[in-house]
C-alpha cells in the first residue's frame, strides 16, 4: 500500500507535491562550489538569480538558463561537468515539484520552515512509553494530527456542495 498522506494530499490538491525551496537552493549552491568555486562572486549572482527565476518565471525559463549554462561548461574539466549534470538531473527529477509560481500564487509555503519542525512534532504523537503501532497506523496517525494541527483540517475535507444540487 502507498503512503497514505501523500495519497490524501493528491486526492485533495491534486499533484501539489512540492520541492521545498532550500534544498533546491543547497542542492544550486553546492553544484557552483564544485563548479566555479566557493567565492565567486560572479557565480554567486548567478546562481541567487537564477534561484529568483526558478521562484518567479518557474521551471521553464530556469531549465533553459540550467541548459544554457551547461553547455558553456563543455571546456571545462570533466568533474565539473559532472557536478553540474548532477544538477540537471536533480532539477528534471523534480520539476512536477518545484511550479514554485503556482505554489505560491494558491498561497502554498516554498520553504521548509513551516515542515520541518512540525516533522518533529507530528512524530512526538507516535512515540512514548507503551506506543507501539502498525505503520499504516502511524501513518494515518501523523496525518491526522498534521491536519488537525495545521488548522486545515476544515479546508482538506471541504465538499463542494454546488455539485449536489
Amino acid at each position: 500500500m502507498g503512503n497514505i498522506l501523500e495519497m490524501l494530499i493528491k486526492c485533495r490538491f491534486g499533484d501539489g507535491l512540492r520541492q521545498d525551496f532550500r534544498h533546491l537552493a543547497e542542492n544550486l549552491h553546492q553544484c557552483r562550489g564544485e563548479v566555479f568555486g566557493r567565492d565567486d562572486v560572479a557565480d554567486q549572482t548567478w546562481a541567487t538569480d537564477l534561484l529568483h527565476q526558478l521562484k518567479h518565471a518557474g521551471y521553464a525559463a530556469a531549465w533553459e538558463t540550467l541548459l544554457a549554462w551547461r553547455v558553456s561548461l563543455n571546456r571545462r574539466g570533466t568533474s565539473k561537468k559532472q557536478a553540474a549534470d548532477r544538477l540537471l538531473n536533480y532539477v528534471q527529477e523534480s520539476q512536477a515539484m518545484i511550479c514554485y509560481p503556482d505554489f505560491r500564487s494558491r498561497g502554498w509555503q516554498i520553504g521548509s520552515g513551516p515542515t520541518e519542525p512540525r516533522c518533529k512534532t507530528t512524530t512526538s504523537r507516535l512515540k512514548g512509553r507503551g506506543r507501539r503501532s502498525h505503520p499504516l497506523n502511524a501513518e494515518a496517525t501523523a496525518a491526522h494530527t498534521t491536519l488537525q494541527e495545521s488548522k486545515q483540517w476544515n479546508s482538506f475535507w471541504k465538499i463542494d456542495n454546488h455539485k449536489n444540487n
